[in-house]
């Protein structure tokens, strides 16, 4: 079984001192600390909460921030939402393998928290101000980014099944399924979509009897 706890030597990191120093300035917003551990930092304020983590397996560096109340209550979104939304250009360093602030050492740590904490403060002013019309945009950002996202494993899934159905050679599971997911096929996808009607197209012209005058020919075969 998987220990989540963390290791004894945990606090050797230093987190949540960097946290308490780099993260300071919330107070100024009048986000008070609430709770402060070697992986987990938490302030509060009666609108908004904000949460720093060292993730306990992952050692990922992250901070999220939430409300109280609205639409997304009490639920937290992170900094790669954040950036998003604000369309800022240190948003492409989320396009990596490897998490943007991810860290198992104490230099790393040291280093990674302040960046964390001021790209944070940045870019999410309003949304520590607890603007409510940033909120508002904030949450409209999301909800279409986890429409997308849910789209885009959808995609993915119709994909899997279509190739599974292309190996079988169910041409007619394969066009039901491309024809599904419409002008979002790349080019091979496209050419196996025309191979597949090509395929039921002959096989109907196959199995349907040629009326002649002496009467109906029997299938080919």
């Amino acid at each position: 079984m998987l220990n989540w706890d963390p290791g004894p030597d945990r606090w050797k990191l230093g987190f949540k001192d960097a946290v308490l120093a780099s993260f300071a300035f919330l107070e100024s917003y009048g986000l008070q600390l609430a709770q402060a551990d070697v992986t987990y930092v938490r302030y509060e304020s009666p609108k908004a909460f904000v949460t720093v983590y060292h993730g306990r397996a992952s050692y990922q560096l992250n901070v999220e921030i939430g409300r109280h109340d609205g639409p997304r209550k009490d639920s937290s979104l992170s900094l790669d939402a954040v950036l998003g939304w604000k369309k800022a250009p240190e948003q492409k360093l989320l396009f990596r393998e490897i998490p943007l602030f991810h860290s198992d050492t104490r230099e790393g740590v040291q280093s990674m928290v302040p960046q964390m904490a001021a790209l944070f403060r940045k870019y999410a002013d309003c949304l520590l101000r607890a603007d409510e019309e940033s909120f508002k945009s904030f949450d409209q950002y999301c909800t279409i980014g986890s429409l997308r996202l849910g789209e885009h494993y959808r995609k993915g899934t119709t994909r899997w099944n279509a190739d599974m159905a292309w190996n079988r050679k169910d041409w007619q599971q394969v066009v039901m399924l491309y024809d599904s997911i419409g002008g979002d096929l790349s080019q091979t996808e496209a050419a196996e979509l025309a191979y597949a009607r090509e395929q039921l197209r002959s096989s109907a012209s196959n199995s349907s009897p040629a009326l002649s005058g002496h009467g109906a020919s029997p299938p080919k075969v």
